[in-house]
């Protein structure tokens, strides 16, 4: 389940970038950015000191299409798989070439923080 949640540094990054949705996981400054769940959920607003709240990837796909119209997707082909960003309604803006379909979706989210 852990492979759900995006890594410690991207988490970082949408907090940076705005991202305060409420996630069911946080990263425990006080041991080591450690993935836990207490039980409920977590914002990055209401977390406690420098904890931070860990999003699905699947949040962060939604918050950009629903924030900045920018549709995430990966596909694949011969055991490649492809991050692909495209502003809804226009033509596609970024295209990786990755060895996993986490890799080529990281790929492309770093990406979109690049663009907002």
């Amino acid at each position: 389940m852990k492979k759900l949640f995006v890594p410690y540094d991207m988490a970082l990054l949408a907090k940076e970038k705005g991202f305060d949705e409420k996630c069911l996981c946080i990263y425990m400054e006080n041991e080591n950015n450690r993935l836990q769940n207490l039980g409920g959920t977590y914002q990055n607003s209401l977390a406690y000191k420098d904890n931070l709240a860990a999003p699905l990837y699947q949040q962060l796909v939604d918050w950009f299409r629903e924030k900045y119209l920018l549709s995430i997707e990966v596909s694949e082909w011969s055991k490649h798989f492809s991050g692909k960003i495209k502003p809804i309604g226009k033509s596609l803006k970024f295209q990786s070439a990755d060895k996993s379909y986490y890799e080529a979706l990281e790929s492309a989210l770093t990406e979109a923080f690049k663009l907002i």
